[in-house]
Order: structure tokens, then C-alpha cells, then sequence
């Protein structure tokens, strides 16, 4: 199975979804935001491991059945409004990343894994290109009307 990570309304995730399954491939996109409403996670390590997501209704995502994972705008758990420290909630956020990208790229072929997608800011990327003498376009990154 490939697994998307990214929102069931992301349209680009869709499309692909579609030209997967054409293909053959068995596909789920899946969104992390769900771990703030109820979703589960089990990852045990040791003689029998488990690494599983359980859904709200019982269904579960094997991750031996997962081939490859796609980080296609993959949205985090929320920390709850009820941490109010912001380096609480800062560490909550990052242990989350740590632990989904981790177990994600266990045994399977990650497409944009977190760890390289941190290099794919644009204007970084651009300034990059421009300064090793690449032709780059003219570009405007802005809010101002």
C-alpha cells in the first residue's frame, strides 16, 4: 500500500490517489491531524512488534503493508490548547514529527520525507540557485497588495 500523508481534501493528493489506483496500487491518504481527535498509535519494538495506526471505528493501518510513504503536506497533531507554554508546546510538536517521520521511514521508501523537505523552501532554493550562477527567474514572495 502507498500511504499519502496529507488532508482527504487536498485536490493535487486526489488526483494522484486516482492515477495510482489506475496503475494497480492499492493507496489510503491519510491525514495526521487526526491524532488530535482519537486516533491511535502503536509502535512496539521487541519480539512481536507492532506499529500500527488505529482509527476512531476500530480499522487500523498496518505498517507492514505500507511500501512506500508519500509526505505530500502531511499536517501534524494539534498540541492541546491546554499546554500553554509555548516551549511545551514546542517540544509536543516536535516529538510528534520525530515519531511519525521516524517510524514512517523505517522500512519502506519515503517520497519528501520531513527531513528533506526542511531544504524545499523556496526562496531558499532560490537564492541558492542564484548565488552557485543559475538563471533565476524574477520572483515576488509577498502579502502586500
Amino acid at each position: 500500500m502507498i500511504l499519502i500523508l496529507s488532508s482527504v481534501t487536498d485536490t493535487h493528493a486526489i488526483l494522484v490517489q486516482k492515477e495510482l489506483q489506475n496503475n494497480g496500487n492499492e493507496t489510503k491518504i491519510f491525514d495526521l491531524r487526526k491524532f488530535s481527535n482519537g486516533l491511535l498509535l502503536d509502535y512496539q519494538i521487541g519480539e512481536n512488534p507492532i506499529r500500527q495506526f488505529i482509527e476512531g471505528d476500530g480499522s487500523n493501518i498496518d505498517f507492514t503493508n505500507i511500501t512506500s510513504v508519500w509526505f505530500r503536506r502531511p499536517r501534524y497533531p494539534l498540541i492541546s490548547h491546554r499546554v500553554l507554554e509555548i516551549e511545551d508546546r514546542r517540544f509536543g510538536d516536535m516529538e510528534w514529527i520525530n515519531a511519525i517521520d521516524g517510524m514512517l521511514s523505517l522500512d519502506m521508501k519515503c517520497v519528501n520525507s520531513l527531513q528533506y523537505q526542511q531544504a524545499a523552501i523556496k526562496p531558499k532554493q532560490l537564492e541558492i540557485a542564484r548565488n552557485c550562477g543559475l538563471t533565476v527567474p524574477e520572483t515576488l514572495i509577498t502579502n502586500n497588495s
